[in-house]
């Protein structure tokens, strides 16, 4: 018995160029004629800090080379994934991937590389803050998460030494926070109004602070999803 040959209308080459494909083009192609310094990542899991430049080998202009001071170079032809990713949390920089689907570890992805002195001023913004609220004996609501379940509560905080606690009003449930081990770390101001979101890239947990007290509805629709999946 003959085994079945793929039905060539179901082959699509080259990829169709979407929207997100176009998108992520674009930014790939800006990253390189700006020489933006940036950190790639393969499928092995390890990253490396260089830069891009686009190879014109037809008129698609799809394939770039990765390299870097130390030698290291990548052929980026992005041609060869269908599933593209666009990540866009906070202020951090947006991650650009393209990968196989159904197999994340089959592809790449860039990112600009992240100023940690930034970082580092709204890591002192945010304790200083929250010391502020303490003094104040401030109401605030809480959401923490993972993006599959979500906390929200009303809470108050007192400091203990490099970390913060937030304990639930009318409730023994506390949140202990360490903002220093946060990898993005967001201020948001209206008016009166201040927001603190911090994130933790590898555990993929958000802590969002506010001193705006509403009702739990309406805070999850605000803070519920920090990483946004453009689609």
């Amino acid at each position: 018995m003959k085994a079945k040959r793929p039905n060539p209308k179901q082959i699509i080459w080259p990829p169709r160029m979407t929207p997100k494909r176009k998108r992520a083009l674009a930014l790939l192609q800006d990253w390189a004629d700006k020489g933006v310094e940036l950190e790639y990542s393969a499928g092995a899991g390890m990253t490396f800090t260089g830069a891009i430049s686009q190879l014109s080998l037809d008129d698609r202009r799809t394939s770039f080379l990765f390299r870097n001071d130390f030698g290291g170079h990548a052929f980026l032809s992005t041609d060869l994934y269908d599933q593209i990713e666009i990540a866009e949390i906070g202020n951090l920089p947006i991650r650009v991937g393209f990968f196989r689907r159904g197999a994340s570890g089959n592809g790449f992805s860039v990112t600009p590389k992240h100023k940690r002195a930034r970082q580092n001023e709204n890591l002192q913004r945010v304790c200083e803050l929250f010391r502020q609220w303490e003094r104040h004996d401030a109401m605030l609501m809480v959401n923490a998460g993972d993006g599959m379940r979500i906390t929200v509560a009303r809470g108050k905080v007192k400091e203990l030494s490099d970390r913060f606690m937030f304990t639930i009003a009318d409730t023994e449930t506390i949140h202990l926070v360490v903002p220093g081990q946060s990898s993005l770390v967001h201020i948001e101001t209206e008016g009166d109004e201040l927001t603190v979101m911090l994130y933790n890239e590898k555990s993929g947990l958000h802590f969002t602070v506010t001193n705006r007290v509403e009702r739990p509805e309406d805070a999850i629709n605000r803070f519920s999803v920090l990483t946004t999946l453009v689609q």
